[in-house]
């Protein structure tokens, strides 16, 4: 085990090696030096430690955002180069510069695949990406009406798909109706939305989806 002095010097050659963009580095220095304050005891260097391991992953993240955007563009272009159906390409598109950030994008992309769509449930699942997007973008009443086209066409096409694509597409929805509620300050309702969404999701087995859930009910 390092000691205090030692840690402080992991600390700051951690936080370094992440401006580098040195992630494992930075993990490990970091990690290293947050188990010594913890045995010291010294738990504001503690949460120093975990604030620098939270601003690497988040970085790293980033990093992998931006390279996975890239992709989905690079399978664009051959795309349109070699005459294939793009549909699959622009969901990849639209799903990957919203994780960006890059929402105006997204949007763009979106409003691009909506006129291709012929199946009410594959346009009732976009209208859920399109509403968490004006949600995200400011766009209070508009995501609103948007999100109400999406649950209706769900439910209008919920018997032409089969588990579990159709409950990840309605739970994709009823957690973006729960937040746009949130938003506009009911948050009764978007808590029991939460709440019936973490049922399905438990019944379905769909993992990925409870924990979002669950991790949304604890945060607000």
């Amino acid at each position: 085990m390092a000691s205090l002095e030692e840690a402080k010097v992991l600390l700051e050659e951690g936080w370094k090696a992440r401006e580098a963009l040195d992630f494992d580095t930075a993990r490990e220095k970091l990690t290293k030096s947050r188990e010594t304050f913890e045995k010291a005891g010294d738990f504001r260097l503690v949460t120093e430690a975990l604030n620098h391991l939270a601003y690497t992953e988040k970085l790293a993240a980033g990093q992998s955002a931006n390279l996975a955007l890239k992709l989905a563009k690079e399978s664009e272009n051959i795309a349109e180069k070699n005459n294939i159906d793009p549909i699959l390409t622009y969901r990849a598109i639209i799903s990957t510069a919203e994780t960006a950030g890059l929402f105006e994008v997204s949007l763009k992309y979106a409003e691009k695949i909506l006129p291709l769509l012929q199946k009410p449930i594959l346009k009732g699942d976009l209208y859920a990406h399109i509403a968490s997007l004006e949600l995200r973008t400011g766009k209070l009443e508009q995501a609103g009406e948007t999100i109400g086209k999406s649950l209706l066409l769900i439910e209008e096409g919920w018997d032409s798909e089969r588990e579990p694509h159709r409950s990840i597409w309605k739970l994709k929805t009823m957690i973006t109706q729960a937040l746009i509620a949130y938003n506009m300050g009911n948050k009764t309702e978007a808590m029991e939305t939460f709440h019936n969404a973490r049922q399905i999701a438990l019944e379905q087995d769909l993992k990925p989806r409870l924990a979002q859930i669950e991790i949304l009910i604890d945060s607000l």
